[in-house]
């Protein structure tokens, strides 16, 4: 073949070839390819209305559900219980110690200075009133000693008596006690309030001082037991305490609750799907919540891989981010 033949079929090479590309692309630009699609995430797919997980991939992330029942408590309030130091305390008690002393020896004297001078003048006039003077120094003394436990703490742990508050530096310094400052609305002295997380606080009347972050009154309180270990000195912790008529709503199970972006959430069952729904205004009960809001008898709920679910979401939120 010449060479002048060898271009000739070329030529006519790539004519057919062009006139494929055009039939089968209809003579349009080529498009841009499509986005892969991401994983359905083991049959699953989180949309914001719910996840819907397929029967198969629910058996093996073990999903259990529990029917809500209907339920009622006493109202309750909460606030905070700051642990205290003890320290100032225990330097007032020895302040007071020290000054009861020197005020009975001080009294002491000036009756024994005055016995004399009444019996035959062998004890000087000025001598008798300057021991009557400094026993009356000892006594504003001792008054003033005592007089500071009811201004910087409480009024009611100044009336605990001297025993009763040496036996209770003695429980703090074992570690079985602790003092505690309660900020609760609608507390007063002479009850008990309980630790969210367990223990009681014995209330034994109103604190001192006010809060200056909180701005409020406050208690003074002692807790004993396992409660004073978790509250030693400036350690603070949720405090609990019933208050008002009972009220009513839907029992949710611990096991239901997952927290995610620092808030509670459950998982309901809506047909095919599972709705993530917030646990707004619940109280803690025994054993879980009762939720005033939401949800309702009857309703069910994830009460065993919850966590699963949250992951879903996650991964369906993290994709959305990377998009």
């Amino acid at each position: 073949m010449s060479a002048r033949d060898a271009i000739g079929w070329s030529a006519v090479g790539a004519g057919l070839c062009a006139a494929l590309f055009l039939g089968v692309h209809g003579g349009a630009a080529p498009q841009a390819a499509e986005p892969e699609a991401r994983p359905a995430a083991a049959a699953a797919e989180a949309k914001e209305e719910g996840i819907t997980v397929a029967p198969d991939l629910g058996a093996r992330l073990g999903l259990k559900l529990a029917v809500l029942t209907a339920s009622s408590a006493a109202g309750e309030v909460h606030g905070l219980a700051r642990g205290l130091d003890a320290g100032a305390l225990a330097a007032i008690e020895a302040e007071i110690a020290t000054a009861r002393a020197a005020a009975a020896a001080s009294s002491a004297e000036a009756a024994r200075l005055t016995g004399l001078a009444a019996a035959d003048q062998s004890a000087s006039r000025q001598s008798v009133e300057a021991a009557r003077a400094q026993a009356a120094a000892d006594a504003a003394r001792l008054h003033l000693a005592q007089q500071r436990i009811a201004l910087e703490y409480a009024p009611g742990l100044a009336a605990m008596g001297d025993s009763a508050r040496t036996a209770l530096l003695a429980a703090i310094t074992r570690g079985e006690a602790a003092l505690v400052r309660v900020d609760l609305p609608g507390a007063t002295g002479g009850s008990r309030v309980r630790l969210a997380d367990g223990g009681t606080i014995r209330l034994i009347g109103p604190a001192a001082q006010a809060d200056a972050r909180l701005q409020s009154a406050g208690l003074l309180g002692i807790a004993d037991g396992a409660a004073a270990r978790m509250l030693n000195a400036g350690r603070v912790r949720d405090v609990v305490a019933a208050s008002g008529p009972s009220r009513a709503g839907v029992f949710v199970p611990g096991d239901a609750v997952v927290r995610w972006r620092g808030t509670q959430w459950i998982y309901r069952e809506a047909g095919a799907r599972f709705v993530r729904t917030e646990l707004a205004d619940a109280q803690p009960v025994p054993g879980g919540w009762l939720a005033g809001t939401g949800l309702a008898a009857g309703d069910r709920v994830v009460v065993h891989g919850a966590g699963a679910l949250i992951a879903l979401d996650r991964a369906d939120d993290l994709a959305q981010e990377g998009d």
